[in-house]
Parts: C-alpha cells; structure tokens; sequence
C-alpha cells in the first residue's frame, strides 16, 4: 500500500515535517509500504499546484527527512 501525505501543510497550526516523521513511521510498522510526500494544502495557496517557473521535484527535500528517523 502507497500512502500520500502532505509532509508539511505550508500553513499556521497544519502539519509540519516533524509530524510526519511520527505519522510515517506508525504507518510504515502498520503495512504501508511507500509513503507518496507532497507539501501544501489548499489553504497554503500556489504552492500546491506550482507553476512551471519552480524547480522540478520542489518537495523532493521532504522525502530526504525519512533519513533521519
């Protein structure tokens, strides 16, 4: 099973990677075998739906935070 996350939601009092390490990794020991990071919510505004201008993978560092753990 793949399992997408906003890593960070990009917002005041929303999800921070901090978070996500600790919801990733009860995740992963229940089964999930991927975990899909995207960042931002629809409140976080053009970030979440990038415009072509912002570098390919701009979200890339968050999936490197799984190292940490």
């Amino acid at each position: 099973m793949i399992y997408r996350i906003s890593a960070d939601e990009l917002v005041d009092g929303g999800l921070t990677i901090e978070d996500t390490k600790v919801i990733s990794q009860i995740l992963e020991e229940n089964g999930v075998a991927a975990i899909h990071a995207s960042a931002g919510v629809y409140k976080s505004g053009a970030i979440v739906s990038a415009p072509t201008a912002v570098r390919t993978a701009v979200f890339s560092d968050y999936a490197k935070e799984k190292e940490a753990w």
